[in-house]
């Protein structure tokens, strides 16, 4: 009954990602990207708003599970009850996630073999979440402030801990999923950023100009080194760092493309929205100010 109601919450959780950051990606992003990539950022920037939304709770301790459900409703009654124009973003998301799915069909058709192998990688990878969590690191640091976060209902000081005074997004999606469900589900909240890893690395192969066939190679690699699904069975918070970045570098290309065309004001909402990106990615890890910049400024001189 525990891995049902983690895969009851995981099957909500994820469109409710899309939704909150549909309502962000779709005012300042949308004309510029393609399906596949607007339902990639969109979910990508969703965790991030939840991950706002848990600090938020936390700062005047009343993060529980009630308090997460009723973040959730209100994000889906906003779109049930209010105005037109409202359920309107809706159909548009959904009918960019279709775009998307067919899409992405045809990108995988190019290659079956390496797309199949793909899939059941990261399949064999979701099973793996559905295990308690057994890791030193996790259950040291990543679950276990979670876990004291949910029980304190917000923010809560161990002076023992460096960690506890600056709360990595990361661990607040996990004091989520604890506060839903079990870590299984905290872990299912690491599988899923690995997952858009994959997707995001396809995408920005695309938009780089590479071909259908070589995007699809890119992915199948990814998906096959080691550490991707050491990283995609656990609740680490390398994924999440690493597909934030990702989305950085992914709009710091587009910021060039629209400056090679002297789109400066849209370059410029570009470059911002990376830096947002950006930012979260240090706020998970101190280490992506090493890993982050240095593809940012390669981005720039692209």
């Amino acid at each position: 009954m525990i891995i049902l109601n983690d895969l009851l919450w995981f099957s909500i959780l994820i469109p409710s990602f899309a939704l909150a950051g549909h309502f962000v990606v779709y005012r300042s992003l949308a004309r510029f990207l393609r399906p596949v990539e607007y339902v990639w950022l969109a979910t990508t920037c969703g965790m991030l708003v939840f991950t706002a939304a848990v600090f938020a709770l936390g700062v005047i301790h009343v993060f529980t599970g009630l308090a997460a459900m009723a973040v959730i409703a209100s994000l889906w009654s906003s779109v049930l009850f209010a105005r037109v124009r409202t359920r309107s973003h809706v159909a548009h998301l959904t009918n960019t996630f279709l775009e998307a799915f067919k899409r992405c069909h045809r990108l995988l058709l190019v290659t079956p073999y390496l797309s199949v192998m793909t899939i059941l990688i990261a399949g064999t990878a979701f099973l793996g979440c559905l295990t308690p969590e057994v890791r030193g690191d996790p259950i040291i640091y990543h679950i276990t402030e979670a876990w004291l976060y949910v029980l304190a209902k917000g923010h809560i000081e161990i002076r023992s801990s460096a960690l506890t005074y600056i709360p990595q997004n990361q661990q607040l999606l996990y004091a989520l999923g604890l506060c839903l469900g079990s870590d299984s589900l905290a872990k299912l909240l690491h599988w899923l950023p690995g997952v858009l890893l994959l997707l995001g690395a396809m995408t920005l192969a695309r938009r780089l100009g590479l071909s259908r066939r070589y995007a699809v190679a890119g992915g199948f690699l990814l998906a096959t080194c080691p550490v991707w699904f050491y990283l995609a069975t656990t609740t680490y918070i390398d994924l999440a760092v690493g597909n934030y970045l990702l989305c950085a570098v992914f709009l710091m290309v587009l910021g060039a493309e629209s400056l090679h065309v002297r789109r400066l004001s849209d370059a410029s909402a570009q470059t911002a929205v990376a830096g947002i990106f950006t930012g979260a990615a240090l706020g998970c890890k101190y280490t992506a100010g090493i890993v982050g910049y240095a593809p940012m400024a390669l981005s720039l001189l692209w």
